[in-house]
C-alpha cells in the first residue's frame, strides 16, 4: 500500500517538473560551464554588457552558445518552439504570454536570433 503511495507521489513529481533557466539547474550550470570556457565570458558579464546596451560579438555569441547548449535555438537558427515557450511559461509568470508573442522571432543568423530573443526578454521583463 505505501509503495503505491510513494510511486503516485513520484509520478506526480515528474509529470509536474517544469523546466527552469534557473542557474542551479543542472542543464543551465552544464551550458554555462561550456559557453563560459568557449567565450571566456561570464553570465554577469553577459548582464552587464546587456545593461549597457554596448553588445559585441563575443556578446551575442555567448547567447548563442547558452540557447543552444540548452537546445532552445538549433544551428539553422530555429527556435525549438515547445521548449522555449515551456521555460518561458515557467520562468516569467504574467509576462509570458507578451514574451512568447514579441520575442520567439527568427533574424538572418542564429547568433542575432538568439540575441534578439535575449533582448527583447530583457526589455520586457525591466519595463
Amino acid at each position: 500500500m505505501y509503495s503505491i503511495i510513494v510511486l503516485l507521489v513520484l509520478s506526480g513529481a515528474i509529470v509536474n517538473a517544469k523546466p527552469s533557466l534557473k542557474e542551479t539547474d543542472p542543464a543551465v550550470k552544464e551550458s554555462l560551464v561550456k559557453c563560459n570556457k568557449e567565450y571566456n565570458y561570464t553570465l554577469q558579464d553577459f548582464y552587464d554588457t546587456i545593461k549597457k546596451s554596448q553588445p559585441d560579438s563575443r556578446t551575442k555569441e555567448f547567447c548563442y552558445c547558452f540557447y543552444r547548449s540548452l537546445e532552445l535555438i538549433n544551428d539553422k537558427g530555429m527556435i525549438n518552439m515547445n521548449k522555449a515557450t515551456d521555460y518561458i511559461r515557467h520562468e516569467y509568470g504574467n509576462k509570458a504570454e507578451d514574451i512568447i508573442k514579441n520575442c520567439l522571432n527568427q533574424k538572418d543568423t542564429p547568433v542575432e536570433t538568439s540575441f534578439a530573443v535575449r533582448l527583447c526578454i530583457y526589455k520586457i521583463v525591466n519595463i
